[in-house]
């Protein structure tokens, strides 16, 4: 399976996270904080996610059972 593309990993401001669209994981972060860590944060979130499974829908997984 080759790297998604990072734009799976997206922030949202909203509820100051970053998530992962592909597979739902939600990483908090509490502001304020230094731009280095949030950076360093974010880096590895996505190095952690570059190859995570896609979340399956409930009815679809329900379906091919």
């Amino acid at each position: 399976m080759a790297p998604r593309h990072e734009a799976d990993t997206v922030v949202n401001p909203s509820t100051n996270s970053v998530e992962c669209r592909r597979c739902g994981a939600v990483l908090p972060f509490i502001l304020p904080m230094p731009v280095s860590i949030w950076v360093a944060m974010v880096k590895a979130f996505n190095k952690i996610h570059e190859l995570c499974e896609e979340k399956r829908d409930e009815k679809e997984h329900t379906e091919h059972e």
